[in-house]
């Protein structure tokens, strides 16, 4: 199939080389700015941990620093500039904004598809962001962003995949120059030092950029309906799971919950999927259907943004349904001088000013 569609790929890597040309020519024009801009963002088409990287960034910077974070707002139902707050739905801003506003409602998170306007609108709130963070923005070059963080999955690294359509690469390999740091997301956490640096010298012959390596940290388990029992990851393995899930790779998760469940059922859908009452029948039924004396539903922060008005039915009132609170964790040996480059980031505006 690859070899059958090659051709078309030749032509969309073309297009998108010429594009790309022409923004570094300033033939296109690029916006830049005379603040700190860290934008975060792929080469690959989804599952890379973007919203997560923005999330590890926030608990970096917020305490401290007036950050606010700008997303295009991936299949919302509106258009424009909205500032989300507290009673915006996912239909508004889209799943992953919603997520990050109510893991972090001091900070504020605003969509917006024409990324310069959003900027824009951002610096004339009266709490001005000193540091704005542009979630997806890689291939979104009217801006030109102080910082570019390129991800990439360990289980499908851009090394070893082809550009559109015969793969799943928005951009060339090539593209990687662009960015300033390289993560490779998703690891194993027992990757070990030795084969972080086979992996970094694999990279190194793309890019020359500094790599560091992340993986995700399952923290708890978030009773999602009223009247539920706490359950801890520990006692997880005594219960039998009926997981569902809307993501574009959901597969370090299922893996996650089968090394921790007793017996995992895993219903899988779309990214960003809108769940009907019909997908909550099928959830039930096949959770009814489960034998174990002790039996739960689980699902991801993602997908809960999107089931808020599915569990006011009351039909769905007695499915005990689990959140998985995850996180991205940076490897210990490279935390330090991961947060040591985007801190010397944002000083050197300081500096500048």
């Amino acid at each position: 199939m690859k070899f059958l569609l090659s051709p078309i790929a030749i032509i969309y890597t073309l297009i998108v080389l010429v594009r790309n040309k022409l923004f570094d020519l300033r033939v296109f024009t690029s916006v830049e700015y005379d603040f700190p801009l860290i934008a975060v963002g792929n080469l690959r088409v989804g599952g890379t941990g973007k919203t997560p990287m923005i999330g590890y960034l926030l608990r970096m910077l917020h305490a401290n620093t007036e950050t606010a974070v700008l997303s295009r707002g991936y299949g919302r139902k509106s258009k424009g500039f909205l500032l989300a707050n507290d009673n915006s739905s996912a239909e508004q801003i889209g799943d992953e904004p919603l997520l990050i506003k109510s893991t972090f409602p001091s900070v504020n998170v605003a969509v917006d598809e024409k990324r310069v306007r959003g900027v824009e609108k951002l610096r004339r709130l009266q709490n001005e962001p000193e540091v704005i963070l542009l979630d997806d923005a890689m291939q979104h070059r009217s801006i030109r962003p102080g910082l570019l963080i390129l991800l990439t999955a360990y289980n499908k690294l851009f090394l070893d995949d082809f550009p559109l359509p015969a793969g799943r690469l928005r951009e060339p390999k090539s593209a990687a120059n662009r960015a300033d740091v390289i993560v490779v997301t998703k690891c194993p956490t027992s990757l070990s030092i030795e084969e972080r640096n086979t992996l970094e010298t694999r990279i190194k012959t793309v890019s020359n950029k500094p790599v560091f390596f992340a993986y995700e940290s399952y923290n708890s388990l978030r009773p999602l309906t009223e009247g539920l029992k706490e359950v801890s990851l520990t006692d997880l393995s005594h219960y039998s799971v009926v997981l569902f899930s809307g993501l574009a790779d959901p597969s370090n998760l299922l893996n996650w919950v089968r090394e921790s469940a007793e017996n995992v059922n895993h219903i899988e859908f779309n990214d960003h999927h809108w769940f009907s009452e019909t997908d909550f029948e099928r959830i039930k039924s096949v959770f009814e259907k489960t034998t174990s004396e002790k039996k739960l539903v689980l699902t991801t922060q993602k997908d809960a943004i999107r089931i808020s008005k599915l569990l006011q039915n009351k039909k769905f009132a007695d499915l005990p349904i689990y959140v998985i609170e995850h996180e991205m964790s940076i490897f210990k040996e490279g935390q330090v001088p991961f947060e040591k480059k985007i801190n010397d980031f944002i000083r050197s505006y300081s500096t500048n000013a």
